[in-house]
């Protein structure tokens, strides 16, 4: 069975970028509890986590900076695996290094 995974990706599957080349470029990614729990499984959780943040509450504010809403997240909200908040091009590198 192939498995395709467009943008990047990690382990036995084609990489399909639509750059000729993998750059350190893009904006911030946030990864899930569930995502990082994959990325542990496959033993580069840790080092993910190293490269961004954990947040540990989402919130949402209008324009004059008062609070419309927020809730905790990751670890923070009880799950076994942080939010992490990691920018594409460094996610996209540690992933390539880790084939």
């Amino acid at each position: 069975m192939a498995i395709v995974i467009v943008g990047a990706g990690i382990g036995d599957i084609a990489v399909d970028e639509r750059g000729d080349e993998l750059k350190p470029l893009g904006v911030g990614l946030n990864l899930l509890p569930h995502a990082v729990r994959e990325l542990t499984e496959l033993d580069r959780g840790e080092r993910i986590e190293g490269l961004g943040a954990a947040p540990g509450t989402l919130a949402y504010h209008n324009r004059h900076g008062q609070l419309i809403w927020n809730e905790p997240c990751g670890r923070d909200a009880g799950y076994q695996w942080p939010q992490a908040s990691v920018h594409r091009g460094r996610l996209q590198t540690e992933l390539l290094a880790a084939r």
